[in-house]
């Protein structure tokens, strides 16, 4: 299901961590993701699509902590490997990787929608 996308646990103690008022925080850090994750997944298919190795490296490590800091893990486990991929100068497998990446991002972004309106609307 969609909701195993984005760990929870992680995404409270993040919560937490900002303080009592979060909520605004939370809801434009999301919005922040939501928007620069799609434009990152794209340099990923543009380095792959190039051989250019080091947009593939630099998009990949640019997403990665940003998905892990939403408690989407999955995406940033499969983020790293295609870093890994990278460094390794060895992007064979990174389109598979890839295709998996941006269908974990699509369930990602389902949570973490419902998660961004529940953080701007509290009372709703």
């Amino acid at each position: 299901t969609d909701a195993t996308a984005v760990d929870f646990t992680v995404l409270n103690e993040f919560k937490e961590v900002l303080g009592p008022q979060s909520g605004q925080v939370m809801a434009e850090v999301i919005a922040m993701f939501l928007h620069h994750a799609p434009k990152l997944l794209t340099d990923i298919k543009s380095g792959l699509n190039e051989r250019d190795i080091e947009a593939v490296r630099s998009a990949a490590h640019t997403l990665k902590p940003n998905a892990a800091q939403l408690g989407a893990l999955r995406l940033s486990s499969l983020c790293s490997e295609i870093e890994n991929m990278a460094l390794s100068d060895s992007l064979d497998n990174a389109a598979e990787t890839l295709a998996e990446a941006m269908a974990e991002y699509q369930r990602v972004k389902a949570v973490l929608e419902a998660e961004e309106q529940n953080y701007r609307n509290p009372q709703a």
